[in-house]
């Protein structure tokens, strides 16, 4: 099964992230699947909505540091240029989800922390449930905040 789920009915676009096992952590190919789909969400016009979320237990943790060092995209780099091209990779897709044309909402159950509270963040509307727990987690694992995490 796919990491990142797409599906659209009765004018709803929902992005969900599927990876409960990892917490639904980002990987580098996630970030850009993720813009890539909130651009064919815009591309529809039958499309007035999107909504992000994720399955299991969290929204997202953000970020997957396990992968950091382990080769894939990032064979031959250090563990500050894997971050760095993460990062990068999700700014864009903060971007997009900013300029789009349909009403973004992130349907935030359980946890949201990190680069996850950037993409909520990047959305015009963010619903959590009660038990929802949300932080920037930046500082708490020694880096800075660099996915533009501001509200609209």
């Amino acid at each position: 099964m796919s990491d990142i789920l797409y599906d659209v009915k009765e004018h709803v676009a929902t992005i969900t992230l599927n990876r409960p096992q990892k917490v639904n952590a980002f990987r580098f190919d996630h970030v850009g699947e993720i813009e890539r789909l909130v651009q064919q969400s815009a591309d529809d016009p039958e499309v007035r909505v999107v909504v992000i979320t994720g399955t299991g237990r969290a929204f997202s943790v953000g970020g997957d540091v396990s992968v950091l060092g382990q080769g894939g995209a990032t064979a031959g780099m250090s563990d500050s240029d894997a971050w760095s091209l993460l990062c990068d990779g999700a700014q864009r897709t903060i971007e997009a989800i900013r300029a789009t044309r349909p009403v973004t909402v992130a349907a935030i159950n359980g946890a949201c922390a990190g680069g996850a509270l950037a993409l909520a963040c990047a959305t015009d509307l963010r619903i959590a449930t009660r038990s929802s727990r949300i932080t920037t987690a930046f500082a708490k694992s020694g880096n800075r905040l660099t996915w533009a995490c501001r509200g609209r």
